[in-house]
């Protein structure tokens, strides 16, 4: 949409942030946290996610713009929305089709993380006509914030409301 209809992308681009918040909350508060970890300690799997995710997609979508001859701008876009991390509610989706959640979210994790080094790297080497330049660690720093301020968030309100009680409203 914010390709589309560049006004109203910076009209909502405030509340772009909270609602990467809110939905990485939400998806944690229906997460099993110690499958999540067992992910964390057995980091095969989500490391091929997030290699699929991060460097593999982005080039699969360069070279079909390419190989298209599609124009360097359509080229960028599409590059950018490929490198892009997967979306915070990547787990909800998960858990809606009966899939590993745990497996989604670490992997999701993972790549929202590490979007400074892939993300620039990709741009930089795919599309240097674009000299796009980065502030690594402001963007680095922005990032985990996104992704630390959910856990934070999650975690605090699993130990307010209980377990017990997330299991409740989990099951209405």
């Amino acid at each position: 949409m914010g390709i589309l209809v560049p006004d109203l992308a910076a009209l909502w681009r405030p509340l772009l942030p909270a609602a990467v918040v809110g939905t990485l909350v939400a998806a944690l508060l229906r997460m099993d946290w110690s499958r999540m970890w067992s992910w964390v300690r057995m980091p095969l799997w989500p490391a091929c996610l997030t290699l699929w995710l991060t460097i593999l997609c982005p080039l699969l979508a360069w070279g079909l713009a390419s190989v298209c001859g599609w124009p360097d701008e359509w080229t960028l876009l599409l590059v950018l929305q490929a490198a892009g991390p997967p979306i915070g509610s990547a787990a909800a989706f998960a858990m809606f089709l009966g899939l590993e959640p745990s497996l989604c979210m670490v992997s999701t994790v993972w790549a929202t993380l590490g979007l400074p080094v892939t993300l620039t790297a990709i741009v930089a080497w795919l599309l240097p006509q674009f000299g796009i330049e980065v502030d690594l660690v402001t963007f680095f720093v922005r990032v985990l914030l996104l992704v630390a301020l959910p856990f934070v968030l999650a975690a605090c309100l699993r130990r307010w409301m209980g377990a017990q009680r997330l299991k409740e409203i989990d099951a209405d």
